[in-house]
């Protein structure tokens, strides 16, 4: 890991020992990546604004100092590939919320002229429909991390890097420009194309996979938002829980968030394309 390279991730520039997923870039560095020991103290805590760490056990236990560098060290056993997904992951999302971003945990695709933010509990298929949703024509804009502008509303679209299993991307016919190995089962990073990597994008309309429930009120959308929240999971605090609150609702309030079925990626891309058709032609959902 001797050599260090410039990557494009979102908006941001990282100079980074470690190979990433990513195209190389030129320019200043907004972040400079690290190999090192993180401190056990500097995890007892909530990330804030200045510092903050995170844990994934068995891989890597990552620190973020201020939003511009993000000391990286890797549990005994594990290749310098797998720190990819920790990185682009929890570090990004540290990072982000230094910059005082606003974070969900969820996938984001541009389709049929529109951007769909994706959001549900874990296995429900938020990276099978940005999948299918590229597959049908679209863009994937993000996956795990979605950087929100809720004043806006917009996104800060990423790379379109999706977590999952190669027979899964095969599946929707898609084929990647980079497959990157990941820490733990047989799951990999792809890189699609194309990337819109540092867009500001506006926000037409939010899918929750958990339900055939139809449009949500404004008050059900911004809890369910804050179920989603990248930003509470890593500061906790009651300060940055009441503004993220106000955040959540504002956007729940200006974007219509839709329930429509998981896990089946065929049928989700179908509802999910007619959502953002109805936001677009209509200027709201049936």
């Amino acid at each position: 890991m001797a050599t260090r390279e410039t990557y494009r991730c979102f908006d941001l520039l990282f100079d980074s020992p470690v190979e990433l997923p990513l195209p190389t870039a030129t320019g200043d560095p907004d972040v400079r990546i690290e190999t090192g020991t993180v401190e056990e103290r500097v995890l007892a805590a909530p990330v804030d604004e200045t510092r903050g760490g995170v844990r994934i056990p068995d891989v890597a236990t990552l620190s973020a100092h201020e939003g511009r560098r993000l000391v990286v060290d890797r549990a005994e056993g594990v290749s310098a590939a797998a720190l990819a997904g920790p990185i682009l992951g929890v570090g990004i999302a540290a990072l982000c919320h230094q910059r005082g971003r606003d974070l969900l945990h969820g996938s984001a695709a541009l389709i049929d002229g529109g951007v769909v933010v994706i959001v549900g509990p874990s296995g429900a298929g938020k990276s099978t429909l940005a999948m299918q949703l590229a597959a049908a024509g679209g863009t994937v804009l993000a996956d795990d991390v979605v950087p929100v502008l809720a004043d806006r509303p917009a996104l800060i679209a990423g790379p379109p890097l999706v977590r999952t299993t190669p027979t899964a991307v095969e599946a929707t016919g898609l084929t990647p420009v980079e497959r990157h190995p990941l820490a733990t089962g047989d799951g990999a990073i792809h890189r699609l194309s194309p990337d819109r990597s540092g867009a500001v994008l506006p926000i037409d309309a939010i899918v929750a996979l958990d339900d055939d429930g139809g449009r949500r009120s404004p008050a059900a959308a911004a809890l369910t938002l804050l179920g989603a929240s990248y930003t509470t999971h890593l500061d906790a605090r009651p300060d940055t829980v009441e503004r993220t609150v106000d955040r959540w609702t504002a956007l729940a309030e200006s974007v219509p968030v839709v329930s429509v079925a998981g896990a089946d990626g065929d049928r989700s891309a179908v509802e999910t394309r007619a959502a953002v058709r109805a936001v677009l032609e209509e200027g709201n959902v049936a």
